[in-house]
């Protein structure tokens, strides 16, 4: 927990400098997509079925905020190198997955009332997020948005606040039935709607089509300080299988338009 808020800390310090230099910055908006997946109380851990199963979708609208093209800009300043290789994305995004109970609990040879009732257990989550990050650019941005390369890698790491709504359910039956509830699961779901930091990180890369229009693919971790996500938190002194916290991984591809330069 110490190291998560220390790593946050830095984030917001970093954000605050660059916000708050002696010049202003130009902006840049843009869109994504993509699947995700959401890793959760739902399935087991390290299973390739849970890992390919338990997925959904995610969009976004983003805003950046370039500061290398600033007026303060001095080629003397220690600044310039944090100008011309950082910028702060800003962004709101909605993801959805639906879930269910995948890997060797719930195999067709199971045939045990627990097995029966995690297979018939499913979820779904709705997740709204926004929150902003800062991204490192190893290469110059003002050569690649000169056209000094077509491809510009980049990694980020960043604060959001998420709004979620889970929704979990049983096929055979009312959830919270001894007769349909697995007993890890009895008075530790809900549907109630609710709130959490995250953590997210990033890396991807864009690729310059024109002056003022870049494509971009990126991998986006987000780490949530909560394991009601989903729906779903058995007790971890019990069950410690379950003691993570959910978090989601998503691949996603968009594109991104320069306001001005």
């Amino acid at each position: 927990m110490r190291k998560k808020i220390f790593f946050s800390f830095c984030i917001a310090t970093l954000v605050f400098q660059l916000t708050n230099s002696q010049a202003s910055f130009s902006n840049e908006i843009g869109a994504y997509a993509g699947p995700v997946a959401l890793y959760s109380d739902y399935g087991q851990r390290q299973n390739f079925d849970t890992n390919i199963g338990n997925v959904g979708f995610t969009i976004g609208l983003t805003h950046y905020m370039n500061f290398s093209y600033t007026n303060g800009y001095n080629i003397y300043s220690p600044l310039n190198y944090v100008k011309d290789h950082f910028k702060i994305r800003n962004e709101i995004s909605y993801t959805k997955v639906n879930l269910q109970h995948f890997g060797d609990f719930v195999a067709p040879d199971r045939t045990s009332l627990f097995a029966q009732q995690l297979r018939g257990m499913r979820g779904e989550s709705s997740i709204f997020s926004l929150g902003s990050s800062v991204e490192f650019y190893p290469l110059s941005i003002k050569n690649f948005e000169s056209n000094g390369y077509k491809i510009s890698p980049h990694i980020g790491a960043g604060i959001h606040y998420s709004f979620y709504t889970p929704r979990a359910f049983s096929t055979l039956g009312v959830l919270g039935d001894p007769a349909v509830t697995p007993e890890k699961f009895q008075g530790a779901f809900t549907n109630e709607s609710g709130s959490a930091i995250s953590l997210v990180g990033s890396i991807g890369g864009r690729y310059k089509i024109s002056p003022l229009e870049d494509l971009l693919l990126q991998a986006k971790w987000q780490f949530f300080f909560s394991d009601f996500v989903d729906g779903l938190s058995p007790d971890e002194n019990r069950f410690p299988e379950n003691r993570a916290n959910d978090w989601l991984f998503s691949i996603q591809i968009g594109y991104i338009f320069y306001l001005e330069k």
